[in-house]
């Protein structure tokens, strides 16, 4: 048996049992091939599709334009207040900076917090007020070995053997080739060589340069506005290093050996 066929029975199996199945949706690749192969079922399934106020504009227009025609709810979280209150995600967290300090001014919070509970965590919750007797999700085997669960963890006490994973034995590359062969619409981040699903446009964690690149083509102002972002929380970075830590630093490199 092929692994589409496998994915294919795992959600006719599934769905034999449902009466009220919810389908959690990213607008990435992995969830829209489980959407695609979802069709069958348009009439009885329930998509779930969580974001940010500061998703990218075209990512939202996408979504809404592959939800047409299907049951679905769109979960908005306010990302600026959030912001307000816990600070911009680093990968760099001076300890004075963290928001329970005395803060000296920026803001920053540990990155992860704000995927939680933005999108995973307001997920989460509504799947349990729809009372869903069964959840498809599109991990797939890199998810797995990374074991990004957060999100299947905030579902518990929720069975988990009602918590499906059809496409969790695909890799990343064999999506991409089945979406192309089978013409599953992607976002167009996938057709310009960035095959990344964006999420929001001002991450200061997530943006890489091939990300911020593709950004300066596409959305020029977005990037421009990313990258004072950037220079904020990362400046703040570096002034703490230098005014508390490189001091002892040089004072530790002008340390003859044999005084350590």
């Amino acid at each position: 048996m092929s692994k589409l066929e496998e994915t294919q029975r795992i959600i006719d199996s599934a769905m034999a049992t449902a009466s009220r199945p919810v389908l959690t949706l990213s607008g990435g690749k992995d969830s829209l091939l489980l959407l695609h192969l979802c069709r069958p079922y348009r009439d009885r399934l329930h998509i779930a599709w969580a974001r940010t106020s500061e998703t990218f504009p075209h990512m939202v227009e996408f979504v809404r334009e592959q939800l047409a025609g299907w049951d679905h709810v769109e979960l908005v979280s306010d990302q600026a207040k959030y912001f307000a209150r816990k600070g911009l995600p680093s990968a760099l967290i001076p300890v004075r900076h963290r928001p329970h300090e005395k803060n000296p001014g920026v803001l920053i919070q540990s990155n992860g917090y704000c995927c939680k509970d933005l999108q995973y965590r307001p997920l989460a919750n509504y799947i349990k007020r729809y009372d869903a007797d069964l959840v498809f999700h599109g991990q797939t085997a890199e998810d797995l070995h990374n074991q990004k669960t957060s999100f299947p963890r905030m579902l518990r006490p929720f069975p988990c053997e009602r918590l499906v994973a059809p496409i969790d034995a695909w890799t990343s590359a064999e999506v991409l080739a089945y979406c192309r062969e089978a013409g599953v619409a992607l976002p167009s981040q996938y057709r310009q060589g960035l095959p990344d699903s964006l999420e929001c446009w001002n991450c200061t964690v997530r943006t890489d340069i091939a990300r911020f690149e593709w950004m300066q083509t596409h959305c020029p102002e977005l990037a421009t506005k990313l990258g004072a972002l950037m220079q904020e929380v990362y400046g703040a970075a570096i002034a703490d290093y230098d005014k508390h830590i490189r001091p002892v630093i040089d004072a530790v490199e002008k340390t003859p050996n044999d005084a350590l």
